[in-house]
């Protein structure tokens, strides 16, 4: 009896339909703080866009003020992310300013929705914290 019981109750578990799990971040600190905790912080523009070699998408920058972790005489930089989404992805517009704050994992650098990563004309408290 206690087989059927459990074993009519996995059934059910069966039919439940999967269900995204939404993105979940800690609010990021001040821009002072969120600097610390990432490799590279620059400001800079979207020249293009295009899909990685797995579901992540690489956008190159041009740089137009770097903050942090950018050799000097470096003009453009490739940023790694996941599309917008449940995977706490972010998207960008080509044309578009961003300030951006990007780590490397998986020797990659990259950025999420969870840092201060914003375009520059919601930056202004980033750019008055950092220059």
């Amino acid at each position: 009896m206690l087989m059927r019981a459990a074993l009519g109750i996995g059934m059910v578990f069966l039919f439940i339909p999967n269900t995204a799990l939404a993105c979940s971040c800690v609010t990021p600190g001040t821009p002072v703080e969120e600097m610390k905790k990432r490799e590279v912080v620059f400001a800079g523009e979207v020249k293009r866009i295009s899909k990685a070699e797995d579901w992540q998408y690489v956008t190159t920058f041009e740089i137009t003020k770097a903050f942090k972790g950018v050799a000097n005489g470096v003009t453009s930089i490739k940023i790694y992310a996941d599309p917008a989404g449940p995977s706490c992805g972010i998207e960008f517009d080509v044309g578009e300013k961003y300030i951006v704050y990007a780590s490397t994992y998986e020797g990659k650098l990259q950025t999420n929705r969870c840092t201060r990563t914003r375009k520059l004309s919601a930056a202004a408290e980033d750019l008055k914290a950092l220059e």
